[in-house]
This record gives C-alpha cells, sequence and structure tokens, in this order.
C-alpha cells in the first residue's frame, strides 16, 4: 500500500492585511493577504496574541479577493500547505511556508438574538 500524503488546510479567521494584487509575468493574477486567528481560550498554551498567517491566491480568485476582501472581514479558508524559498536584500536564501487558497469565503458570524429564537420555540 503506497504511503498517505494528505496536504489540506482548513482555517477560519479575519483579514489582517488587504489583499494585494499583482500581475507575474506570465499574465496571472495573484493576491497575497494575511490571515489572522484569533487565539483559543482554553488549552495547554494559552496565548493572548493571534496567529498570522501569509494566503495566496490565484488567478480569478486573486481578482476577488482583492475586490472583496477588507481588514476585519471573517473568512473560511481552504487550500494546502506550500514552503517556497527567495533570497532576502542581503542575499540569504530564505523559506517560508503559506497557505495556497483554493476558496475563500466570507463568514458572518454574528450571533442571533436568543429572545427570537425562544420566541419561535414558544409558538
Amino acid at each position: 500500500m503506497p504511503p498517505l500524503n494528505l496536504n489540506r488546510v482548513f482555517l477560519a479567521g479575519f483579514i489582517a492585511s488587504h489583499p494585494e494584487l499583482r500581475f507575474i509575468p506570465s499574465g496571472k493574477a495573484v493576491a497575497e493577504f494575511m490571515l489572522g486567528i484569533e487565539p483559543d481560550d482554553e488549552g495547554p498554551s494559552h496565548s493572548t496574541e493571534a496567529q498570522i498567517f501569509p494566503v495566496i491566491a490565484w488567478e480569478e480568485l486573486a481578482v476577488s479577493c482583492e475586490s472583496a476582501l477588507r481588514p476585519g472581514d471573517r473568512v473560511w479558508v481552504e487550500g494546502k500547505l506550500a514552503v517556497r524559498s527567495f533570497r532576502d536584500s542581503s542575499d540569504h536564501i530564505c523559506e517560508i511556508c503559506e497557505i495556497v487558497a483554493e476558496t475563500v469565503k466570507k463568514i458572518d458570524i454574528r450571533k442571533k438574538p436568543r429572545k427570537r429564537a425562544e420566541k419561535k420555540r414558544k409558538e
């Protein structure tokens, strides 16, 4: 049996930076933005700071992200992890792990008032 390989990421968080749209030499659109994940109130590694992850979107999704997303928007991101290398200004080779998005959807997490839900149950 071949080894099982799975590279899939599902994240829900907030847009931490406005998506920056650019076009690579081949003409394909690419957008980059940061996705923030707020800390859990539970667990052994209780932290008060959000974790920030770089996200890359390509082609139509990139254009859509740039036009529709603003800092603070809540989103659901599906994609895969990718590691890429680049040279910094000091000519050092650096690596970055980022999420290559396949789906980015705005989500509404506002809670409905309980009074309205309770009223419907009584009827």
